[in-house]
């Protein structure tokens, strides 16, 4: 009897999303778990956890949101937010200026200097998706000021949180929100993949 191949075990990428309220935290997340959109303000309530298969590998997202209220304080980023966090999804929504200045106010204050120690390490992946809502743009929405506005900020943002990537998603229709979850999944595998090398060449260094 030919031996079978065991199936290797699903990778779990924990990936926390934060941004400010009625940004479409809840949207990002739903359409990615779920595949529907729901136009109902009903923010989540603890964590969400969906099997995915990206780029050939079983992954486990297990994906939790965080108001900006509850960012203010770094102690709590650190020991709470990013306890076990692979990587942090930011959510900018241009048409709401208000929220994102709060949201670069408190990111100032509390989230990137949390965010550094990880990011410094090389513990950390980061990315700045720009949310949009189709029937607040006109055509495409790339030839819009809050478009170009909306993406300079996001870029911004990166620039400031070490070269993270800046991805554009349509919050009703759900474009990009795939791309968006599974660029984040292979840059965790790649974090983790070259920092087993690191530890890995370590020791050999320790070797006797």
């Amino acid at each position: 009897m030919a031996a079978t191949t065991p199936h290797a075990a699903p990778t779990e990428v924990r990936i926390r999303v934060i941004g400010g309220s009625t940004t479409g935290k809840t949207v990002l997340i739903r359409h990615h778990v779920l595949g529907l959109y729901s136009d109902e303000y009903d923010p989540t309530d603890g964590s969400y956890r969906a099997l995915k298969l990206v780029q050939g590998k079983s992954i486990v997202f297990d994906l939790e949101d965080f108001r900006l209220d509850s960012c203010s304080n770094s102690a709590f980023v650190d020991q709470v937010i990013l306890q076990d966090a692979d990587a942090v999804i930011t959510v900018i929504e241009p048409t709401r200026p208000t929220a994102t200045d709060e949201l670069e106010r408190v990111w100032s204050h509390s989230l990137d200097p949390a965010f550094k120690e990880r990011r410094d390490t090389k513990r950390l992946v980061e990315v700045v998706v720009v949310l949009w809502w189709e029937d607040e743009m006109s055509g495409d929405g790339q030839d819009t000021q809050e478009w170009r506005e909306g993406m300079d900020r996001g870029r911004r943002m990166a620039e400031r949180a070490g070269g993270a990537h800046v991805l554009p998603v349509k919050a009703r229709s759900g474009q990009g929100v795939a791309e968006a979850f599974d660029a984040v999944a292979m840059k965790v595998m790649e974090m983790r993949a070259a920092k087993a090398a690191e530890g890995a060449t370590g020791d050999q260094h320790a070797a006797p």
